[in-house]
């Protein structure tokens, strides 16, 4: 980076002036992934929660044929935990997406600005 700004220092200025934004959007995604993230692993912990309270209860269960009472508590914290989980995916594939888009924006705008100064 001295480098850049001893031989070039208005291209080298240029380029550093988009690191912000680059900044920015790693730091406005890294929020959402970390916060979809732990909703996923706090949906999936209470699913855990109520199999292993189930399967340590199986005889409590079975005596009182509850089987189709806690299989359908079951189902709802699968399902429930099924759509977390497509949130959460979706939102990591939107980060890597725009990641990799302002990414290849920088290269593109280096290239850009580049081509001024020859």
């Amino acid at each position: 980076m001295i480098y850049a700004l001893c031989y070039g220092p208005i291209f080298a200025l240029v380029c550093i002036a988009y690191l912000p934004v680059l900044l920015a959007i790693i730091g406005i995604f890294g929020m959402m992934v970390k916060r979809s993230s732990l909703n996923k692993l706090d949906v999936v912990k209470q699913m855990g929660g109520v199999a292993e309270e189930t399967l340590t209860a199986i005889k409590v269960v079975a005596g009182f044929t509850r089987e189709d009472r806690e299989s359908q508590k079951f189902e709802k914290f699968s399902e429930n935990t099924m759509v977390v989980s497509k949130q959460a995916s979706a939102t990591m594939a939107l980060m890597v997406g725009l990641m990799k888009f302002s990414i290849f924006f920088f290269y593109t705008y280096a290239l850009l600005i580049g081509s001024f100064f020859i």
